[in-house]
């Protein structure tokens, strides 16, 4: 199964295992992913500090929760949620990572769900040399970059 059709596969999972009947009983590659599972590696990231609350995020940011509010609604930033809780990508504050570049890339994703734009960023894409987006942005790959988020946002 190439990377492209595993992405697929998994980004359907994923919104499936999101609605009530996608909880129903599943087989075979589906079948693998469950709501216990999923909200175990989500809190994970937030154990590793790869999500940050939105005090942490805005402290190390250094920008008001207004300015947050009006990149968040402006598709610059994004949130996610773990369980009942919101948190924020801390790769928005890595400094290998021109922040400009990678909010464009953010709006590029458009009205994406936060979960699918996290794994746009952080999955290694054949179109970029198997390396994931951060990656690539942090390379200077920033047009290839753009044009993988907008495939991705088509699909």
């Amino acid at each position: 199964m190439s990377d492209d059709e595993l992405e697929h596969q998994l980004r359907s999972c994923l919104t499936r295992a999101a609605t009530p009947e996608g909880n129903q009983a599943r087989s075979g590659f589906e079948g693998a992913f469950d709501k216990d599972e999923v909200l175990r590696g989500r809190e994970a990231l937030v154990r590793e500090r790869r999500l940050m609350k939105p005090a942490t995020f805005l402290q190390e940011l250094g920008v008001t929760k207004q300015a947050l509010s009006k990149a968040v609604k402006s598709g610059r930033m994004f949130s996610l949620d773990v369980g009942p809780a919101t948190y924020y990508p801390a790769f928005y504050l890595d400094l290998d990572v021109d922040r400009k570049q990678l909010q464009k890339v953010t709006q590029e994703l458009g009205s994406l769900p936060g979960w699918s734009k996290w794994q746009f960023f952080t999955q290694p894409k054949g179109s970029l040399g198997r390396r994931t987006p951060l990656e690539a942005l942090a390379e200077g790959m920033v047009e290839d970059v753009r044009m993988a988020a907008q495939a991705f946002a088509e699909r």
